[in-house]
């Protein structure tokens, strides 16, 4: 690089004009362009969107996007908010060793701000190079976790008939016989009828939903990035998938099926519209995220032909969070 390298952080529910466009231009998934952190912030108290963005003279040349919540006094910093993937992005153009340079600023400035008294917990989710000896030296510690994905590289037809298993497509053609239809949309109408089964879900699941706002909102704003996968019986709404595409990436971040009609395999549908929508749109790759260590759930995506993959997060607490931690898992109180 012949300019120096500076840094600027912008709080602002919305990203920088150049944003986007710097995004585009390099390997960056959804969660680290501007409609993520914008919708995340826009729907949930106390959120504000962070942007991180290095300049080479007036270019920018790359950036960390993250979520900032605040809670009475406290402050939390969340570059994997609702079990995404965050870290530092850079120009596809630049020479490995300016990446190098550009990701240690970045992270370097995560790791300042994580360090303001206010701020009691800060997680990013990333494997740059860099994230180790930098995180690490600033208090954080390393948290392995496996995830899964399919690789689309070969094209959907392979995939469908080399990849996944025999008996998922056996599921797949049952349910399209019994009257199954599907599709794929970026219309945010069609979560009003998603809504209702995915609450349903997380009834089941015992887990916090979305806001219902947030999941229109993402498609609403994402200009085609963002989609749903749907599956219908006799017209009715029987299962989605909200899916975003970024980097070569499809990642199905956000699901839910009747369970009442289970033995229709709307799930299994749902994955192959998933892959076949990944594959038309040029993606190597749909991830299907982290099982949780739930063997069913992990079992699941592997008949999917999903290989396990490792990931990385980087977690720094205070001791008053770790104390609240203690306290809210004894009493079984919500975060």
């Amino acid at each position: 690089m012949t300019s120096k390298l500076c840094i600027e952080t912008v709080f602002s529910n919305t990203s920088p004009k150049y944003w986007q466009l710097m995004a585009s231009k390099s390997d960056a998934h959804y969660f680290q362009g501007s409609s993520w952190s914008s919708a995340i912030s826009n729907n949930y108290h106390g959120c504000d969107a962070v942007w991180i963005t290095a300049f080479q003279g007036d270019e920018p040349v790359g950036g960390m996007a993250f979520v900032s919540v605040t809670r009475a006094i406290f402050t939390q910093l969340y570059s994997n908010y609702e079990g995404t993937f965050g870290g530092p992005f850079c120009l596809s153009t630049l020479s490995d060793e300016e990446k190098s340079r550009v990701n240690s600023m970045l992270l370097e400035e995560f790791a300042k701000l994580s360090s303001v008294k206010k701020v009691i917990a800060s997680t990013v989710c990333t494997s740059s190079a860099e994230a180790g000896s930098i995180l690490t030296s600033a208090g954080f510690e390393k948290q392995p976790f496996t995830g899964a994905s399919i690789s689309l590289v070969d094209g959907y037809n392979h995939v469908e008939m080399n990849v996944i298993k025999k008996n998922r497509r056996n599921e797949r053609n049952r349910s399209l016989k019994r009257g199954c239809t599907t599709g794929v949309t970026t219309d945010p109408k069609i979560i009003d009828e998603y809504y209702p089964i995915y609450l349903r879900a997380t009834n089941r699941w015992g887990s916090i939903p979305v806001p219902e706002q947030l999941l229109k909102d993402l498609l609403a704003d994402s200009g085609g990035s963002a989609f749903m996968s749907w599956v219908r019986l006799d017209g009715k709404l029987i299962g989605g998938h909200l899916n975003f595409s970024a980097g070569g990436i499809v990642t199905a971040w956000n699901g839910a099926t009747d369970l009442e009609l289970k033995d229709i395999f709307p799930a299994s549908v749902l994955i192959f519209t998933d892959v076949e929508e990944a594959c038309s749109r040029g993606c190597a790759l749909l991830d299907l995220g982290a099982h949780g260590g739930v063997d069913g759930v992990e079992q699941f995506k592997r008949m999917f032909g999903a290989e396990s993959d490792h990931r990385i997060m980087f977690s720094k607490k205070t001791m008053i969070k770790r104390i609240y931690d203690k306290l809210k898992s004894v009493t079984g109180g919500g975060a």
